[in-house]
């Protein structure tokens, strides 16, 4: 069930349902969201300054893969998504995100919720660019992150970035279970 408009250079659409086999974004497209599905998703297209802008919401979407700048997913959800894409520029905010695997720079990430997420992408493509973000509450099940082994990690209040496979990160709060050091083979631990 599709319904759209065209007026004065804008398009604006609305569906119960879309499915979009891949997104691209920046130049050569290297910034790409694959197997979307987004549920009631309202958007809608305009030019401005001679550069194509794209504003979207949905209560629901889906992804099975994504690569943007430095980071990678997979299996991800999220609930009250909207975004504006212009330009290589990507913004969005979810209140609710999850994945089923995360990887940003040399740090990786199993089974991870965040709540109030916002973030932005500016680049050119999938490896000239920055994340910036912000989340209240995100928890992992599992990952590594600076050669530290995590299990059950909760952090909240996060700021970040990630920019050349380089990710800064602060919280006012973070716990975890179990941390453990992985040690280089022929390392005296």
């Amino acid at each position: 069930n599709v319904k759209g408009a065209i007026a004065k250079g804008q398009a604006q659409i609305t569906s119960d349902r879309a499915t979009v086999e891949s997104i691209k974004t920046g130049k050569a497209g290297r910034n790409e969201v694959r197997d979307v599905t987004l549920r009631n998703v309202s958007a809608t297209y305009e030019s401005i300054k001679g550069k194509g802008q794209w504003t979207f919401s949905s209560p629901v979407a889906l992804a099975r893969s994504g690569v943007a700048g430095e980071i990678q997913f997979t299996d991800a959800r999220a609930s009250k998504l909207s975004g504006t894409l212009i330009d290589g520029r990507a913004q969005f905010t979810s209140d609710q995100a999850s994945a089923k695997r995360l990887k940003a720079g040399q740090s990786e990430f199993n089974e991870i919720t965040a709540r109030d997420l916002n973030t932005a992408f500016v680049g050119s493509g999938a490896n000239k660019g920055e994340w910036t973000f912000s989340i209240s509450q995100a928890q992992a099940r599992s990952g590594v992150a600076m050669g530290t082994e995590l299990t059950d990690a909760s952090v909240s209040n996060v700021k970040g970035s990630v920019v050349d496979g380089r990710a800064e990160i602060t919280s006012d709060q973070a716990t975890v279970e179990r941390a453990r050091t992985r040690t280089v083979p022929g390392a005296v631990a």
